[in-house]
């Protein structure tokens, strides 16, 4: 071979994407057509300044250098020409033709076949032109081919930037025709693709501002952060905020622009929101009908309401210039102001007015924090209770004047009811003497008011009893522990025995629960029932029936219930009134006393008692117990 390697390949092996600089120097590979060997166009060539040129003789050594080495022009003769466009790579690296003139023909068929140029060989001299203008020819298409991919790169780039892009993004040219609308437009104003390309924005956007705004880019030459409300294609309304840039030519020209919108929507309904509530806020604050100030740390107002105001006497300026300790009352040494600051638990307080009198009031503080949970100022509301504590002091001497009135009632009652008993023994002993000595000795009128007179007597002693009873309930009671329902009800039963028998009473129960009660007046409570059941019984044996079921989470619900004679419901409650009866003593015998004793009773244990009833149905008495809070069940 003789030629030489000007340098290594670059990473493609034929140096295709080379570019030569501004007076480098042309490298040439001349493959021989094995005539003269090449050596005139080679001679040629290495005379000519700016030009390398190597030489090779056989197919095998061109292929190594074509390979081997970065050429820029490859020369050969004609009867070579397809072997070495195959080892130039097409036009990568052009060929030129030294031949003698065979006419245009030829000349053309060389050119046809890929020659990049022809060259004659009695113009020898015109040979290094030929091929720097080749090289350079071939170095330009390789820019532009590069420049072109570097650009479809970038559209790629910008149309998948675009498509994938989280925002609506759009393409519209100076006529208002829009070319790019991408899924987020899509999405956000619910038009598709396809029905917007090609068509203008006053076509497809006829009801909102967006048409207009972007007319108003295209004018401009651009937009940033202007608003508008659009209507979507369903109907709905959307708030977007838009930044259009300009899209320009080679001479700065515009020829549309590229629209970015953003969704603001959700943003403003939380704006208007904020100031709705904001709004609500002042409202509340202003009108609300207890004081309420806004407090920093320090303890100073920053705000009051007019009903803080009116509540102390003071103007809201000179509200502002006090501290929260300036109204506490100095006799009231509890609570301090650090304290009514400090927010939780509602606290009860003493305030001075501006007119030096004291006002009771209610005050709670809830603390406003920040992001990092610092505390930034309180929010107090203060209630006046003046009129609630006056009322309180008031019912407190009520209370105690009530409670005094019923000790003296229920002392006198109890000494009434003891005192008359031993008279009225007296008197029922010696009507019975009487009755028994003389009884059809003095006539039968005579007879008939001694009668009358025991009778009376033991009226009135059942009478004494029963009030002697109904005052002892809440003075002589013992406390109220865990018992056993059951052990009472066993207890009534035993003290109702002979009664029982005597009418052939039938009493069954459930189970029945521990409660917290005075055993020994459950037992009476019972006793009480039961015999009222007895009582007021029907044609048939008295049939009586009690249990108890779960009544809310505290208390027990018992019934009592029997087969008599019943009785009209409008006088459910009346027959729980002292003294009150629904049957005169010469049909069934009693004072009275009996159901208000068990009302009382019930009552006494925190309970309430009430009875439902039909005449000849029957009644059921109910009554409610607390649960036991401690014991077993």
């Amino acid at each position: 071979m003789n030629g030489v390697g000007p340098e290594p390949a670059d990473e493609t092996g034929k140096g295709a994407g080379r570019r030569r600089g501004a007076g480098e120097c042309v490298r040439v590979l001349v493959l021989a057509d094995g005539s003269d060997g090449g050596s005139p166009a080679l001679a040629a060539l290495e005379a000519a300044p700016g030009i390398e040129a190597g030489l090779t003789a056989s197919p095998e050594e061109f292929r190594q250098a074509a390979e081997g080495a970065a050429w820029d022009v490859i020369l050969t003769g004609p009867e070579r020409l397809a072997e070495a466009l195959g080892l130039a790579g097409g036009r990568e690296r052009p060929v030129v033709v030294v031949a003698p003139y065979q006419g245009e023909e030829a000349t053309a068929r060389w050119l046809e076949a890929g020659a990049a140029d022809v060259v004659f060989e009695d113009r020898l001299a015109g040979l290094p032109a030929a091929v720097r203008r080749v090289a350079d020819q071939a170095c330009l298409r390789r820019e532009r081919r590069g420049a072109l991919a570097a650009m479809n790169n970038a559209n790629r780039v910008l149309t998948a930037l675009i498509r994938c892009a989280p925002l609506p993004i759009a393409v519209i040219d100076r006529r208002g025709t829009v070319n790019v609308w991408n899924p987020a437009a899509e999405e956000v104003l619910g038009w598709p693709k396809e029905e917007m390309l090609g068509a203008t924005l006053r076509q497809m956007l006829k009801a909102g501002g967006l048409a207009s705004l972007l007319e108003e880019a295209l004018e401009r030459g651009g937009l940033i952060g202007a608003e508008t409300t659009q209507t979507r294609k369903d109907g709905a309304a959307v708030d977007l905020r838009i930044f259009c840039a300009p899209l320009t030519d080679e001479e700065d020209r515009s020829h549309g622009v590229i629209a970015m919108m953003v969704d603001v929507t959700e943003r403003n309904l939380i704006i208007e929101a904020f100031r709705e509530s904001k709004e609500r806020f002042r409202n509340a604050f202003v009108h609300a009908p207890i004081g309420m100030a806004i407090v920093s740390r320090e303890g100073r107002f920053l705000r009051v309401n007019p009903a803080f105001c009116r509540m102390l006497g003071y103007s809201e300026t000179e509200l502002l210039r006090l501290r929260a300790a300036d109204l506490l009352d100095a006799d009231d040494p509890e609570p301090t102001a650090s304290a009514l600051l400090a927010g939780g638990a509602q606290k009860e307080v003493r305030l001075r007015g501006k007119d030096g009198r004291a006002v009771y009031a209610q005050w709670n503080t809830s603390l406003i924090t920040g992001a990092a949970g610092e505390a930034q100022y309180c929010i107090s509301q203060v209630v006046d209770i003046s009129a609630m504590k006056a009322a309180e002091e008031q019912i407190r001497r009520y209370a105690e004047d009530l409670e005094r009135s019923n000790r003296d009632l229920q002392h006198f009652a109890y000494v009434a009811s003891h005192d008359l008993q031993e008279p009225l023994r007296m008197v029922r002993g010696f009507m019975e003497l009487l009755a028994k000595r003389y009884r059809g000795r003095l006539g039968p009128d005579a007879d008939e008011y001694i009668r009358y007179a025991v009778d009376g007597a033991a009226r009135m002693q059942n009478l004494i009893k029963g009030l002697l009873a109904y005052s002892r309930v809440g003075t002589q009671g013992k406390r109220l522990t865990p018992i056993d329902a059951a052990a009472s009800l066993r207890q009534a039963l035993e003290n109702l025995q002979v009664v029982i028998e005597e009418t052939g009473a039938e009493v069954t129960s459930g189970s029945l629960p521990w409660v917290m009660g005075d055993d020994v007046q459950l037992a009476q409570l019972f006793q009480n029932l039961i015999s009222n059941a007895v009582k007021f019984r029907s044609g048939e044996p008295p049939r009586i029936r009690i249990a108890a079921a779960e009544e809310g989470e505290g208390f027990w619900r018992f019934s009592v219930t029997d087969n008599g004679i019943g009785f009209d419901p409008r006088h459910a409650e009346r027959i729980f009134q002292m003294f009150q009866r629904l049957h005169g003593q010469g049909e069934y015998e009693g004072t009275g006393i009996g159901l208000a004793l068990c009302k009382r009773i019930v009552e006494r244990h925190g309970g309430r008692i009430w009875v439902e009833s039909e005449p000849g149905k029957g009644s059921t008495f109910y009554f409610t117990l607390p649960k036991q809070r401690a014991g077993r069940e």
